[in-house]
């Protein structure tokens, strides 16, 4: 439905050819498209003739009304209607729309009254789904009415008292309410009499009102604790307007202080402004009573307090039988002028899980510390640091760890150190700079840290507190232990697979062993010298280990490979090979790894190197025969004989050989294959 546009007594379609695949009609921006059968390649129109179908309008009731709803009128209920009114009685005045709204419950509307001239406020009671909202106005003292058609309403406005930005507030009844009701049409700031006659309004008459009294004392500050320079707003009730002249009243507090008026002159609630100093400690701030006083409020000669028939308002807190009538503020506001101070700094990151030969973090792992204070603190700027005791240097400022206002609270400052070049935690656990000349948080130019409040004028304690034994870490088991001694160097290169001879399609196992735990991007590989004629050296390919100090390669013995006792082609045959097109890496293990492993191996032959670790030989010369045997005796029908053939390198048989022989008169005999002795040996028998 269209605002404004659309209207329907009872919606239906427009005629038989309604339907239209292109769509041209009614000045609509042309849409091509089409309504055909089913098929892969649609192609056969559908009849969009309605002439066989009835419209939905005979079988639907379907209303369609986009008119704002509008004030038709606005009267006192009829029971109202000729009344004699006096203070503290309640009158019903009725809005009337041109159709249905809806009030939202979290935004009950005020009417806006002139009583007299005097402005006043009617609220909302009722009404919401119908076309009558029900407003309800007490009486008060003040409303004394010359002419029954100086009773008036101006506006609908919020419950602020805001009568210019309503959208929202009154809403046509359907589906979605969004479509505001029209409050201008009909209202107006000077206002206009709400009865049509004297007859039909009422008469208002509080001459004879007991006199105005106390009726409660709140304020609007949350239930929490306080330090200096905090500002409350403490609010006292009264049952009608007061007003005031001469010297302003005040009132007092059991903090031993008074507070001084700061506005609400002639209306039912003063305003007095409070600050709190450092002179003010107490467990829960209220209001208190002048010594042999019945009040809390101080109103010398000078100070006058009426309302508006003149007679002096009864600001006693008492009632007639003495006993206390006004309540205690419903907050517990505690003040508290002494200033926040640290009571922990911790990390809650985990021990480094990259534990060879230590649990160590790196260069660029970032740690996040929190100090948390005891009370809330506001905070100014941004160059506030913790300095981290991992250099020997007084100058160098990389130790610091900085502030991140946008992940702190008013309790709880974050900040980030990150590992940088030479630090180091001296293998204990992360600890800040704590010593008898300095233990505090670091503040630079322009940064501040105080007592919050809603004028922060105390400073923080900023001391640290005393060191644990495991630093900022969590616990024992969670040291943060920072190392960046140097980097991973490889210690030792050996074969993880057994010692012995290799030959063409064997697989070997060569561990390089490293001083550090590190992490793999990519596809390294060793070069192997496998002494091929061709010059061509063996490659060995990485296959896991990353995360830990020793990564595994597998080499894969070649048809023409050599080797006495295998080994790399030199210290430089570690290399970190593509990580898709880009080159791979050998890092320190760490989070954020930043820095390449010394892969330089030891010198072949040398202590450490895989020839010196390791006894692996590399023959891929092929097995020829070497000796063939039997036993010599003379062989009758049915006697067996075991033909031995010896082989120069140790074979592997599939399937079942045979070995053809020589036995005269151009017959040949098969001796068929019976066992392997050993690798070097296969048994015939004939």
């Amino acid at each position: 439905v269209k605002e404004h546009d659309d209207t329907s007594s009872n919606l239906g379609y427009m005629n038989t050819k309604s339907l239209i695949a292109k769509n041209t009609e009614g000045g609509r921006v042309p849409v091509t498209g089409y309504v055909r059968r089913v098929s892969s390649q649609p192609t056969t129109n559908a009849i969009l003739n309605l002439e066989n179908v009835s419209n939905f309008a005979d079988s639907h009731a379907i209303q369609i009304d986009t008119e704002r709803p509008r004030m038709l009128n606005v009267s006192f209920e009829n029971s109202d209607e000729g009344r004699e009114l006096i203070k503290g009685d309640f009158v019903t005045i009725l809005v009337k729309f041109s159709a249905p709204v809806v009030i939202k419950e979290y935004s009950p509307p005020l009417l806006g009254l002139l009583i007299n001239e005097t402005k006043r406020w009617a609220t909302y009671s009722s009404g919401s789904g119908s076309s009558i909202l029900q407003f309800c106005y007490q009486i008060s003292i003040g409303d004394d009415l010359t002419s029954p058609l100086d009773f008036k309403y101006t506006r609908v406005c919020t419950v602020g008292r805001d009568c210019t930005n309503t959208d929202g507030l009154v809403v046509r009844l359907s589906e979605r309410l969004t479509f505001d009701a029209n409050l201008s049409i009909g209202f107006a700031d000077e206002g206009f009499p709400i009865a049509d006659s004297p007859e039909r309004g009422v008469t208002i008459d509080t001459s004879q009102a007991a006199a105005s009294t106390v009726v409660a004392v709140t304020t609007s500050k949350a239930s929490g604790t306080y330090g200096v320079g905090e500002m409350f707003d403490l609010s006292i009730e009264f049952s009608d307007q007061v007003f005031l002249s001469g010297k302003s009243p005040i009132l007092r507090v059991d903090v031993n202080n008074e507070v001084a008026y700061y506005a609400g002159n002639e209306t039912d609630t003063l305003v007095f402004r409070y600050i709190s100093t450092a002179m003010d400690s107490i467990q829960k701030l209220d209001w208190s009573l002048y010594p042999e006083s019945d009040s809390a409020i101080g109103c010398s000669e000078e100070c006058v307090m009426k309302n508006a028939n003149g007679v002096v308002v009864d600001t006693t807190f008492r009632d007639a039988d003495g006993n206390i009538r006004i309540e205690p503020l419903v907050q517990y506001i505690t003040l508290d002028p002494f200033p926040p101070q640290i009571v922990s700094v911790e990390t809650d990151k985990p021990a480094s899980p990259y534990c060879y030969p230590l649990c160590s973090y790196t260069i660029g792992e970032e740690v996040r510390i929190s100090v948390t204070f005891d009370k809330p603190v506001a905070v100014t700027g941004e160059q506030i640091y913790l300095a981290m005791n991992v250099t020997d240097d007084i100058t160098d400022y990389s130790n610091r760890a900085s502030f991140l206002p946008e992940e702190s609270s008013s309790l709880q400052l974050m900040f980030l150190y990150t590992v940088g070049l030479k630090h180091t935690s001296y293998g204990n656990g992360l600890a800040y700079v704590c010593g008898e000349m300095n233990c505090t948080l670091g503040l630079g130019q322009g940064a501040t840290i105080k007592q919050a409040s809603d004028t922060p004028t105390i400073d923080a304690n900023l001391a640290l507190p005393p060191l644990l034994d495991h630093g900022i870490s969590m616990d024992d088991s969670n040291l943060i232990i920072v190392d960046t001694s140097g980097p991973p160097t490889v210690t030792s290169v050996s074969s993880s697979t057994s010692n012995g001879q290799y030959s063409p399609g064997d697989v070997i196992g060569i561990a390089v062993i490293f001083s550090k735990s590190v992490v793999v991007s990519g596809q390294p590989f060793l070069t192997l010298d496998v002494g091929v004629a061709s010059g061509e050296a063996g490659i060995a390919m990485y296959k896991s280990g990353s995360g830990s100090s020793t990564l595994y390669f597998e080499y894969t013995v070649g048809d023409d490979n050599l080797s006495l006792d295998l080994d790399c082609i030199d210290a430089y045959s570690l290399s970190v090979g593509l990580d898709g097109v880009q080159p791979g890496s050998i890092k320190q293990a760490s989070t954020n790894p930043t820095v390449n492993a010394n892969i330089e191996l030891p010198v072949p032959g040398t202590a450490g190197s895989l020839g010196f670790n390791s006894d692996i030989k590399i023959d891929s010369r092929r097995p020829y025969i070497s000796k063939i045997s039997a036993i010599s005796g003379e062989y009758a029908t049915g006697d067996e004989i075991i033909i031995q053939v010896l082989f120069s390198r140790p074979v592997m048989i599939n399937g079942k050989p045979s070995l053809l022989l020589e036995t005269g008169n151009g017959d040949r005999g098969v001796a068929e294959y019976q066992s392997q002795p050993n690798d070097y040996m296969i048994e015939f028998s004939y």
